[in-house]
């Protein structure tokens, strides 16, 4: 089972970028070399890209993964809905899947996913408070790229403009019931 890291809603091209930043801030988080943040960093990009292009209601989910035997693994799922035509066979997949050593794809009713894993070092020293401290972290991390401070900030942006929507048409209605016709 994963520890969710961070979360990344993926919608359109510039969530690629964002998502390509977040694994490489984990990876370096917990100290993996340079050559592998890039590596596990691109492969997410890449299956980012190729469920981006078909629908703009996904997301990654970065995090760290205890197996059985004790060993950890810096892990990104990319989750879509179920109905999306996503083959192993696109060439963004396969080139993720010559990036990491563990590709998976789970198709599900509600929700399917592409997975990518690395292992983790044993000599790096992880453990499950480790990996707590870096949710901590992450959750409160400032955004990576401008654009993604954009995208937090995006609901309330939202929400003041349905407010300000609101307040246009309660003085277009009061105007229109004042307004007097002369003939």
């Amino acid at each position: 089972r994963m520890t969710e890291i961070s979360r990344i809603s993926l919608e359109n091209e510039m969530d690629i970028v964002v998502a390509h930043k977040h694994m490489e801030s984990v990876a370096q988080y917990f100290s993996l070399l340079p050559s592998t943040q890039v590596t596990i960093a691109t492969a997410v990009a890449e299956v980012s890209r190729v469920v981006i292009d078909r629908t703009d209601n996904g997301w990654l989910s970065i995090g760290m993964e205890r197996t059985a035997a004790g060993k950890f693994s810096l892990m990104g799922r990319v989750s879509f809905p179920p109905g999306i035509d996503i083959r192993v066979t696109h060439q963004g997949l396969k080139y993720a899947r010559l990036l990491v050593p563990e590709f998976r794809v789970e198709k599900g009713t509600e929700m399917s996913s592409i997975s990518v894993s690395i292992g983790v070092p044993r000599s790096l020293k992880i453990t499950q408070a480790r990996v707590r401290e870096a949710v901590d972290f992450f959750h409160t991390a400032q955004p990576v790229t401008p654009y993604e401070r954009l995208k937090l900030h995006q609901p309330f942006f939202r929400r003041k403009a349905l407010e300000r929507e609101a307040e246009l048409d309660r003085k277009s209605t009061r105007l229109n019931s004042s307004h007097i016709t002369i003939s």
